[in-house]
Order: structure tokens, then sequence, then C-alpha cells
């Protein structure tokens, strides 16, 4: 059957290009590439190109997206958004009608009739997938589950683009339970059908699923299917699962020191083997450039989690570099939507305000318009973010708003939680406490409908941060326990680390000193330490220091910065440690002189001076 697929994909081919006129020197010429690589193509001798580079011939070729998709599905691709392909046209019945000729005149009868209802089933299915505003989702999700059924009567490889519609159709809409089944039924008809590319790639999109719940679990469907693309073989496809298995790492938190070496070292292995890959395929130029841009912009992310914010920056610029050789203003958007999180972290919010600009003027070339719609969404959230800290409010609130819309639009609800926790910092910074308690409620409410509990334990926290500005203290502490429990059971050390340092503030604030909440604060400590992530919770702390000070809280603020100048003494970030420690000794100096108190007692500041000298010494 390979044979086959590849003369089908070469007769298209060879019909495209002469019928604009082109011969392979100069079809070659326009993608880099050598006249024997079409030649070769076009008889049939050699595998279709990856999906990349096939798309780069149907816009060589001016295809319309109908001819566009008959290319990609002659290739073994899905088709582009738009495209609707008439699985009925003459020039398709042409084809099944030659490629039934290789066969057995005792199955051609057979063969005929299924790729007739095939063809039926698909031209339908095709029908519903191209967009439509005045298309019912329920009515659509009805027809595509009728054409599974019709479907069953023929061979399970018919059933596989259905099934696997359905489970994004289903993510689409954050309906992520769904979804896993039918990705799940898809794999399970793809490993009896023996069709090892189907099966990875359900591993793929179930692993995406888990990920989106909070699911640590999605790193063995991402390591079954780099094995599958391994075997194939098919290097880009382990590639993608190499960055998928860090991703995982990076959305649900870098829970030991183990974790952080093993994404590095993931996305390290795949850009050494992306840049060999690219210099003994140069056919797949494109496609690997691609999966670079998603590795460096991967690796920038844990820089910057790790508090390597240069190093983080450099590779979203090298990563945004890319981007601009490829002329893709999906992954312009994206890589300057990413340098403006980088920037807003490090509090350079001008610089990331102009990122965050640029990305949207960006959003305006990109085709698709599911893509843009949701990329587009991305930014006006981060935009609306930065605006905020700047003070500039209303501004804010306009592009936050667009941003719902967006996600609501679209039935997003995961980015539409993630833009309401923007909403609500946003009316928390305004004063507007009450209204910030509103969206944080609704965005933890959301969470927990789509079942991503790690998510739903964040926004409970924000929610207990607000309770805490409005002096609800009982609301703040059952808040905290909750996400504790939470990140406690899953093992989300992350999340332990941020509910610890909550519940040991409520403690100070419902106290008054500092006795109760140090036994709270050195389990914190302890988990901020051994996970490293000392980095994350530096000037949250400097702000509970500075929050206290407004308080007059002047005893608390002397003994809380007392301590935590000890307990953080033992993280290896010599720079970090002597950041954290000055701005916190300046607090406490602050209380020093407010409450007209001479310093700590002399067997606490002997205590000190000899860490510190011992430091110089060393």
């Amino acid at each position: 059957m390979q044979r086959l697929e590849r003369q089908r994909f070469g007769a298209l081919l060879r019909h495209y290009r002469t019928r604009q006129g082109l011969n392979q020197m100069h079809l070659a010429a326009q993608l880099n590439l050598t006249p024997s690589n079409i030649s070769r193509w076009e008889s049939g001798k050699r595998s279709p190109p990856d999906r990349d580079t096939t798309l780069a011939l149907a816009d060589v070729l001016e295809l319309e997206p109908r001819d566009t998709n008959l290319l990609l599905a002659a290739a073994g691709y899905m088709q582009v958004e738009g495209g609707g392909i008439d699985f009925g046209d003459p020039l398709l019945r042409s084809l099944a009608t030659t490629l039934a000729g290789d066969m057995p005149p005792a199955q051609r009868a057979l063969f005929r009739r299924q790729i007739e209802e095939l063809l039926q089933i698909w031209s339908q299915a095709l029908r519903l997938a191209a967009p439509a505003e005045s298309r019912d989702r329920r009515e659509q999700r009805e027809a595509y589950e009728r054409l599974l059924d019709e479907s069953f009567a023929l061979h399970t490889l018919i059933r596989l683009p259905i099934l696997a519609a359905l489970g994004r159709q289903s993510a689409r809409q954050s309906q992520y339970l769904e979804a896993r089944v039918w990705y799940e039924r898809a794999k399970e008809a793809a490993d009896h059908a023996g069709e090892q590319a189907w099966s990875a790639e359900m591993s793929v999109q179930t692993g995406n699923i888990l990920r989106a719940l909070g699911e640590r679990e999605a790193l063995s469907h991402y390591r079954a299917a780099e094995r599958i693309f391994a075997a194939i073989p098919d290097p880009l496809g382990a590639a993608r699962c190499r960055r998928k298995q860090a991703s995982v790492f990076l959305y649900l938190g870098i829970e030991s020191a183990d974790d952080a070496l093993r994404a590095e070292q993931l996305l390290h292995d795949n850009i050494a083997q992306l840049t060999a890959l690219r210099r003994a395929a140069p056919d797949q130029e494109r496609a690997v450039q691609t999966e670079l841009f998603n590795a460096y912009s991967y690796l920038g992310w844990l820089h910057s989690l790790q508090g390597r914010a240069e190093e983080g920056i450099e590779l979203r610029r090298r990563a945004l570099s890319l981007a601009r050789r490829l002329q893709d203003h999906y992954r312009l958007s994206v890589g300057h939507r990413l340098l403006g999180d980088d920037h807003e972290n490090r509090g350079d919010l001008a610089e990331a305000e102009a990122n965050y600009r640029e990305a949207l003027a960006q959003c305006d070339g990109i085709e698709s318009p599911t893509k843009r719609a949701r990329e587009q969404g991305k930014v006006e959230r981060g935009l609306g973010a930065t605006l905020t800290r700047q003070g500039r409010f209303d501004e804010a609130s306009s592009h936050l708003a667009e941003s719902l819309a967006i996600f609501r639009s679209a039935e997003d609800d995961l980015n539409l939680a993630w833009t309401l926790n923007e909403l609500g910092k946003l009316h928390a910074a305004r004063g507007s406490t009450g209204r910030a308690l509103d969206a944080h409620w609704v965005a933890r409410a959301v969470f927990e409908k789509i079942g991503n509990a790690y998510y739903a334990a964040g926004a409970g926290l924000d929610l207990a941060e607000i309770h805490c500005l409005q002096g609800a203290l009982d609301q703040a502490q059952a808040l905290a326990e909750q996400s504790h429990r939470v990140a406690s059971e899953r093992g989300h050390r992350r999340l332990l680390a941020r509910a610890q340092e909550l519940r040991g503030f409520v403690a100070l604030l419902r106290d008054g000193r500092y006795e109760q909440a140090r036994p709270l604060y050195d389990a914190f400590f302890d988990t901020v330490l051994e996970i490293g992530a000392l980095a994350e919770y530096a000037e949250r702390l400097i702000q509970r220091a500075e929050h206290l000070l407004a308080q007059r809280w002047y005893a608390a603020v002397q003994e809380m910065a007392a301590h935590h100048m000890l307990r953080c003494q033992g993280d290896d970030d010599a720079e970090l440690v002597q950041h954290l420690r000055a701005e916190l000794d300046s607090r406490r100096r602050q209380a020093d002189a407010a409450a007209g108190h001479a310093r700590k007692p002399a067997a606490l500041d002997a205590r000190i001076a000899d860490l510190l000298s011992a430091e110089d010494g060393a």
C-alpha cells in the first residue's frame, strides 16, 4: 500500500505542476530543493514529504484550499481548515479506480464499493468540519456520531479520522474528559489496525489532554509516543514528544532538582538532534525550524523559571529569529508574546508592553481563524496583565474584556478561566475586592468543571489572598487548607509551597505575632529549598514584610525578616540569597526605626553576623 500512496501523491503533484506551467527545476528552485527531489516524488520512488513541505509546495503552485487538501490527503496528512475537500470529485474517484486496478479481480468490486461509501461519509464529515457561524454544536456532534456508526461497517482505518475529529472538537471546547475518551478509542482502533503513526499521534493527543487536566500521567503517554515515532522511524515526531515531556514539568511545576535536569536534558537533546536533522534532510528544513522554534521557546521558559532571566530571554530571541526566517505570523506572535511574559516577570513593563503589542499586530496575518482567535485572546490577556501592573486600569480592563469575549465565543473554558484570574488581579489592584472575589470564584469553578484540580487549587489560593486583604481570615485559612490538601495528595510541591506560605501568613495576621507562623514557614522553606524554587518566592516574602510595615506590625516584621534571612541561607543561588537578605534586612531596619527600638537581640544578630562572615571567608 505504501507504493500506491507514493504513486497517488506523485500523480497529483505532477498534475498541479504541469497545470501551473512549471518544470521540475523551476519548482525545486523556489523551495530550495533539488530537481531530483521533485522527480522522485512524482515518480513514486520516494515517500511524500513532511506536512510543512507539502504546504510549501501547495503555496508555490498557488493551489486553492480544496486542491491543497487533496495534496495533503494524498501525502497522508489531515486537511487545512476551511478547505472543504469534495471526496466525490471525479479526479479522486478516478484515482480510486486506478488503485483498484492493482488488486486481484476478486477484490476489485468490494474495494470500489468501500471507497464509494468512504467518499460519501467523508464528504459529509468535511462539510461538517468547515466553519459555519450558524451551525449548532450539538447537531454537529450528533452528525459526527452518526458518521461514526456508519463507518463501523467499513474498515477500522475509516473510523480513525472521525474519532480524532470528535476528540479535537471536545478539546477545543475544553471538554477534556470527553476528548480523552475519543482519543483513547482512536488509539485502540489504530493499534488494532497496526497503524503506528496514528497510534503515536493519539498518544500525543491523550498526553495533551492529561496535561490540560493537570495530570503528570501525561509523561507516560508522551514517552510511549516517542518510542513509536523512533521505531517508524519519524525523528521529527520523536523530537516533538521529547519537547512535550519537558512541557509537563513546565506547565505543572518543577517538583525537584531532578525534574529540572530532566527537562533541560530533553530540550538540549532535542536541539542537538534537530540541528543534525536539519543538515541531513534539507527537504524538511521548514518543519525542523518550526520544531527548533518550539524547543528554544521551552528552554527559555525553563531558564526563566530557574531565575536565569537573561539566558531565558536570549533563548526566546533565538526562537523569534527562527520565526522571522519562517515568515510565520503565528509563531512571530507567539515569540513576541513569550518575550513579553519574560520581561513582565522581570518587572521590565515597558519592554513587555512593546512585545505584546507587536504580537497583537502579528495576529492579523494568521490565516487560520481558530489559531488567530486563540492567539489573540492570549496576547490580549498578557497585555491586560502588564497594563494592570503599570496602574493603567481602564486600558487593562479593555484588553481583558476582549480576551474574555474571544474565549467565551470559542467555548475555550481553560483559557477563559486564566483570563478571569487576571481580571481578578486587576480588580484587586483597583481596590475592588468584591469584584476580584467574583472573578476568582468563577475561575475556580470553571477549573473544577474542566476537572483540573491543580489549577482550581491555585485559583483557591488567589481567592485566599483577596480574603486576606479584606481581613476575612477564616475564609482565607479554609481556602489555603483546601489547596494545601490537594497539593499534598497529588504531589504538586510547587503548589504545596505556595499553600504553606499562605497558611503561615494567615496565621501571622490572625495572631499578630510570628511564633504561630514560624512552624508553617519552616515547612514552606523546607519545600522551597528542596525543589530549588526560592527565586519564585523571593519577591513574595519581601511583599509580605512590606504589608506588615504598612499595618505597623513592627515586631512581626522584625521577627519575620530575621527568620527568613536565616532560612534562605541554605539556597545555592548566592546572588539571589544576597538580594533577598538585603531586602529583608532593609525592611527590618525600617521596622526598628519606626518602632524606636534597638536591633533584635544580640544573640540573633551575632548568629547572622557569623553566617555572613563564614560566607565571606568561603
